[in-house]
């Protein structure tokens, strides 16, 4: 079958376009002309080394990116999107080669205070790159599968442009030898604006903030080492501050509390999650809000010793307004006559809607087969259905129509499951 690369072709955020994957090491020559040599006794960023490039890898805030600077003063930031690709990926199973897509930013670099600065336009292009005995072929046959005429130039150049970007991107780093630390991040858009600044700490923590069409901070984020979210602070645009949210991590779970200006908590998020035996798992988040539950969602993944799924169970309760809704679904995938489903909504306290059905035979009704029972509020109807084998094998169905007074729920609506 042959690769479908627009799967991937996807509009990236800043963040993503830059979380790359790096490689090597800095080698050039002649350092009287580098677009990096410094004075004042600053350290040469050439120095030492061989040829006309340089490639280093750069932790950002977000991710690590890769970043290629030439001794002419120009420069790029790529990363590899998806995994490597091979000739089986486009029905050519003989090539011998491999290649990546990499969605990238192109630039220019220079030398301030002993810093290296990447001035980059924030335009992503997915340039593809090949390589192995039939790279050249590998990339014709990707060209052939994914692309058309006017995409030529741009797959076989500098890439291809899937959404228009503008503005421009800047980061900036210190390095020493082969050593590049990322010390800034900061997006403009076309009229040269401020959109975002993310400044790392020494320790790798850092800060992001997101500014208003005015200049004003919007939101204030601070992040651990690790990537996680310890403490947002959010602003309308006159400056003023709107809420404070807190992130707390422990193994297996998360706590994120938000007060209002005036330090009252108003909303808290709990997330937990285990992993179960043979690669199954158990996932639970719950949001409070004002005292009041309004999202609680527990999914439950289990496996066999055998790698083959047992079963799986999902419920879902969420109050938006004056609607509540309340899913359970569970399939018993080693047995169908025990699957469930379970789905009521209420709107002001009042029922508006109703389905149960389960696979498991029983009798109703003088009636023997699996069934499912439906409520609207347009009907103002319970509609009991069962579809039963008649003597002949053939699949049959009744059905009973009931009043909100007469129907009475069966003892086989009630699911009972202990998730964890």
């Amino acid at each position: 079958m042959k690769k479908n690369l627009f799967a991937w072709l996807c509009v990236f955020s800043l963040i993503a376009a830059l979380c790359l994957t790096a490689c090597g090491k800095d080698d050039a020559a002649d350092k009287s002309t580098d677009a990096g040599a410094t004075a004042n006794g600053a350290v040469d960023l050439w120095k030492d080394v061989e040829g006309d490039e340089i490639q280093a890898k750069v932790t950002i805030p977000g991710g690590t990116v890769t970043i290629v600077l030439n001794r002419n003063g120009d420069g790029y930031i790529s990363t590899q999107q998806g995994d490597n690709l091979d000739g089986n990926d486009f029905n050519r199973p003989e090539l011998d080669a491999e290649m990546g897509m990499y969605a990238t930013m192109y630039g220019t670099y220079e030398i301030k205070d002993g810093e290296c600065v990447a001035t980059l336009a924030s335009q992503i292009y997915y340039r593809f790159v090949a390589w192995g005995k039939d790279a050249d072929a590998l990339l014709d046959a990707c060209f052939e599968a994914n692309f058309t005429e006017k995409d030529k130039e741009a797959y076989y150049g500098k890439g291809v442009i899937r959404s228009e970007e503008k503005g421009t991107t800047v980061l900036c780093c210190s390095y020493e030898n082969d050593t590049y630390t990322a010390k800034s991040l900061t997006t403009y858009d076309e009229n040269k604006v401020k959109i975002s600044e993310s400044i790392v700490n020494a320790d790798g923590s850092y800060t992001s903030t997101n500014y208003h069409a005015n200049g004003t901070a919007a939101d204030v984020c601070d992040y651990d080492k690790d990537d996680n979210l310890i403490k947002k602070s959010v602003y309308t645009e006159s400056g003023a501050l709107e809420y404070v949210e807190t992130a707390t991590y422990e193994e297996g779970k998360s706590v994120t509390t938000r007060t209002d200006a005036n330090g009252k908590v108003i909303r808290t998020e709990e997330r937990k999650s285990k992993q179960l035996e043979n690669g199954g798992h158990y996932a639970e988040n719950t949001v409070t809000e004002n005292g009041v539950v309004t999202y609680r969602n527990v999914i439950e993944e289990k496996v066999g010793a055998d790698g083959d799924a047992i079963s799986s169970y999902n419920s879902l309760e969420e109050v938006t307004g004056n609607r509540a809704v309340h899913n359970v679904n569970y399939i018993d995938h080693k047995n169908a006559t025990n699957n469930y489903t379970f789905s009521e909504e209420y709107v002001d306290d009042v029922l508006t809607y109703y389905f149960c059905a389960i696979e498991k035979v029983t009798v109703i009704e003088g009636a023997s087969g699996r069934q499912n029972v439906t409520y609207t509020a347009d009907t103002g109807k319970y509609t009991l259905n069962v579809e039963c084998v008649d003597a002949n094998g053939g699949l049959t169905g009744q059905g009973w129509d009931y009043t909100p007074d007469e129907y009475v729920h069966g003892a086989w609506e009630t699911f009972e499951y202990v998730p964890g």
